[in-house]
């Protein structure tokens, strides 16, 4: 997956994808043609991340600026192994909070997918950690617009994840409440 302004100019970029086989063949479109779209909606759509999360799908987040070129949201999408998209096809909102979200990382199994990201709701340029918990075919888990990993003060940013194999995840991030 990867961000891509061929039919556009910088400020209204969209989520490309291809699948390639073991042979280095691409599955879903010719070389010259470049891979499909995965959501062409209006404005930038950029800091793409895909992880596995089937034998039958795979999962894309990204941070999104349909709704504002200023402040980023958080979708998500998932692709099946042909190339079809199974959410709507401009994906779906895990946040879209006023606030700013930016950076999202996404890890997943069968049970279900993690998304974390860097979120300012709480103080303008001081971020702090959100999680959401989405499912295919029945949508997301916790709280609207995610839930607070972390909010303590200053800074909490860069989270990854991994999931536990038992329907968790474990998260980490760099916190900066004692600078």
């Amino acid at each position: 997956v990867w961000a891509d302004d061929r039919n556009n100019d910088n400020s209204d970029i969209d989520v490309y994808t291809q699948r390639i086989d073991v042979f280095c063949n691409t599955l879903w479109s010719s070389p010259e043609e470049g891979g499909i779209p995965l959501c062409a909606a209006d404005g930038a759509q950029q800091y793409i991340k895909v992880t596995y999360y089937s034998q039958n799908a795979s999962v894309v987040v990204w941070e999104d600026k349909r709704y504002d070129e200023d402040t980023g949201d958080i979708f998500i999408q998932y692709i099946d192994m042909d190339g079809n998209l199974l959410l709507d096809e401009e994906g779906e909102a895990i946040c879209t909070d006023v606030s700013n979200q930016i950076k999202p990382r996404v890890k997943a199994d069968s049970q279900g997918t993690y998304i974390v990201w860097e979120d300012e709701r709480y103080t303008i340029e001081e971020s702090d950690i959100f999680v959401q918990r989405h499912v295919l075919g029945e949508g997301s888990i916790f709280v609207e617009n995610g839930l607070g990993i972390c909010t303590a003060s200053n800074t909490q940013d860069q989270p990854r994840l991994t999931v536990d194999g038992n329907g968790g995840a474990y998260i980490v991030w760099m916190d900066e409440r004692y600078a």
